[in-house]
């Protein structure tokens, strides 16, 4: 609520620097902006008076990671790297590790879900592409990402191959960043995951949605990272992807290795 924020601004108190991101400034963006007690706002609308550090022209058609990068320049910060910091969580990766400690084979991490049901691949899809992965390699194990939303679907999907397992355990992003430290290769429909992938400098196959603006703000930011798209269809839908193609792609992931 407008008090809620009200409140949030004075719990903060004062600031250096207020820095929204977001290309769709709401109403009540704009009312936080007004109550916080910050010297400087930055964001990507140029149009809005509050915003003293106006990046949008700045940081049009550039990666979010670039976006980030010329914010901190214009702070005065000196990058010299820009490359993903993936955060390691030693408990998670010790659960991790027991349980991937049975699997003697190389392992392919495929997560299928994204946010919201656009970019989340349906059952039968899931299998689809589980069944393309063994077609080509049958000595390779794969291990399916999930959330707590999805763990029976997930269960239910592995009861169907001898090769494909998930992680019961799993309960946040630090188990799927473990996972995929262990994987030999990922693949991942538009979320996080791909942009851990890249972190962790994995042989990547990544499922988006058609939209220049999307992929190239939020792509895989890693030029050996394989892409493919679904088709341009309303509303957008991740299973439109080209069935045909995916094969293909599949292979040249596989035979990819990490540096």
């Amino acid at each position: 609520s407008y008090r809620d924020l009200k409140n949030l601004s004075l719990e903060i108190g004062e600031a250096d620097l207020l820095v929204h991101l977001s290309k769709a400034l709401k109403m009540k963006d704009l009312y936080f902006m007004s109550k916080a007690k910050a010297r400087t706002i930055a964001g990507l609308d140029d149009s809005v008076g509050l915003v003293g550090l106006k990046l949008g022209a700045l940081t049009e058609g550039k990666h979010f990671s670039d976006k980030f990068r010329i914010l901190l320049e214009q702070t005065g910060v000196d990058v010299k790297d820009s490359s993903y910091i993936v955060p390691d969580d030693k408990v998670s990766q010790k659960g991790v590790d027991d349980f991937l400690f049975s699997i003697d084979r190389p392992v392919l991490a495929l997560n299928p879900y994204g946010s919201g049901k656009s970019r989340q691949l349906k059952k039968e899809k899931i299998k689809e592409v589980i069944e393309k992965i063994i077609e080509r390699r049958k000595d390779i194990s794969v291990v399916l990402l999930t959330a707590p939303d999805k763990k029976d679907e997930v269960a239910d999907i592995c009861e169907c191959y001898s090769q494909v397992f998930y992680y019961p355990e799993s309960n946040s992003i630090y188990d799927s960043i473990s996972i995929m430290r262990r994987a030999d290769w990922i693949i991942s429909v538009d979320t996080a995951t791909v942009h851990i992938a890249t972190g962790l400098n994995k042989p990547l196959l990544a499922i988006y949605n058609p939209g220049d603006e999307n992929f190239i703000e939020w792509g895989p930011n890693k030029k050996l990272a394989i892409s493919v798209f679904a088709e341009n269809i309303y509303p957008p839908d991740i299973n439109s992807i080209d069935w045909d193609r995916l094969p293909s792609s599949i292979e040249n992931l596989l035979v990819s290795y990490v540096e």
